[in-house]
C-alpha cells in the first residue's frame, strides 16, 4: 500500500516512538508474587511507620505543595495567554 507524505511521517514517528518503548526494561516478579502483594506490602510497611512519621501529614504538605505550584502554573499560562491577545490587538 502507498502512503502520502503525511501518512508515511506519522507512520515513521509511531515506528520510531514504538522502538523507543520496546527499549525500556520490563519488570518480572517470581511465580509467588503478585502485584497485589508488592502494594499490600508498602502499605503495610507505611502504615507501621506511622507510629513514627506522620505521614498523613506529610501527604498533606505534598498535596498543598503541588496544589500551589499548579495554581501558580495555571496563573502564569492564563497570564501568558492575555498578554498574546494583548499584542495581537493594539
Amino acid at each position: 500500500m502507498e502512503y502520502g507524505l503525511l501518512e508515511g511521517l506519522i507512520i515513521l514517528v509511531l515506528k520510531f516512538f514504538s522502538s523507543l518503548i520496546d527499549l525500556l526494561p520490563t519488570f518480572s516478579f517470581s511465580n509467588g508474587s503478585s502485584i497485589e502483594s508488592s502494594i499490600k506490602f508498602v502499605a503495610d510497611l507505611i502504615n507501621g511507620s506511622s507510629i513514627l512519621l506522620p505521614v498523613s501529614d506529610i501527604f498533606i504538605i505534598i498535596g498543598l505543595i503541588v496544589s500551589f505550584r499548579s495554581l501558580m502554573f495555571l496563573v502564569f499560562i492564563t497570564n501568558w495567554i492575555i498578554r498574546r491577545i494583548a499584542d495581537v490587538i493594539p
